[in-house]
C-alpha cells in the first residue's frame, strides 16, 4: 500500500509485485528482470543493512559488473552463521563458486548481467546461481564488507528441515541446467 500510494505521486516508482507468494527466488527474478537503469541494487528488506552501505559498494562499480556485499561481524545467532558454513562449503564443493558470502542480501549488479542470462532457481539458490552464471559468462564480481544488524523483522527459514530438503533437491537440478 506505500509503495502504490508513493507510485501514484512518483512517475519514478514502480511497484512490480506477485498476485500471491511464489518465493525468494521467483521475487529477485521478478525484480532483476523487471528493471530498467544501468543498476540493479538489491537490498534484504529486514533492516539487516543500512542503505548507506551502498557508499561502500559505489566505488567498485566502473570497474565490476557486480559489487557484492560480504556481512563484517555476521549478526546472526550462532546455529545460522554454522548453517551458513555449511551451505557455503556444500555449494562451493558442488558448483566451484569462490565467494566469502554467498547469501548476503545487499548487492550492486549491472543490468547488462540479467540479459546475458535467465535465471531459474526459486529458492535458496538464486545467490549461488548468480555467482556461477556470472562466472560462466566471465562477467567480474567484488566483494566489500558490509555493516550487518540482527534481524528486525521476518522470520528465518533456512533451517526448516522442508527448507534444507528443497535446497537439495534445487541444488541437483541447478547442477543438471548448468551441465546442459
Amino acid at each position: 500500500d506505500i509503495v502504490k500510494h508513493m507510485a501514484k505521486h512518483n512517475f519514478r516508482i514502480r511497484l512490480v509485485q506477485h498476485a500471491g507468494n511464489k518465493g525468494y527466488g521467483q521475487a529477485l527474478i521478478t525484480g532483476f528482470y523487471s528493471a530498467k537503469k544501468e543498476w540493479v541494487w538489491l537490498s534484504a528488506a529486514d533492516n539487516q543493512f543500512e542503505p548507506r552501505e551502498i557508499l561502500k559498494l559505489l566505488p567498485f562499480a566502473n570497474d565490476y559488473d557486480m559489487v557484492a556485499g560480504c556481512r563484517h561481524k555476521r549478526q546472526d545467532p550462532a546455529y545460522r552463521r554454522l548453517y551458513a558454513r555449511l551451505y557455503n562449503g556444500l555449494i562451493q564443493t558442488v558448483l566451484g563458486i569462490r565467494v566469502k558470502d554467498l547469501n548476503c542480501g545487499f548487492k550492486l549488479i549491472r543490468r547488462r548481467v540479467f540479459d546475458a542470462f535467465k535465471l531459474e532457481s526459486q529458492g535458496a539458490l538464486i545467490d549461488a546461481e548468480l555467482f556461477k552464471r556470472c562466472s560462466i559468462k566471465g562477467f567480474s564480481v567484488k566483494e566489500v564488507a558490509v555493516e550487518h544488524k540482527p534481524r528486525e523483522l521476518g522470520e528465518q527459514t533456512g533451517g526448516n528441515l522442508f527448507v534444507v530438503i528443497g535446497m537439495f533437491v534445487e541444488l541437483l537440478k541447478l547442477k543438471m541446467r548448468l551441465k546442459g
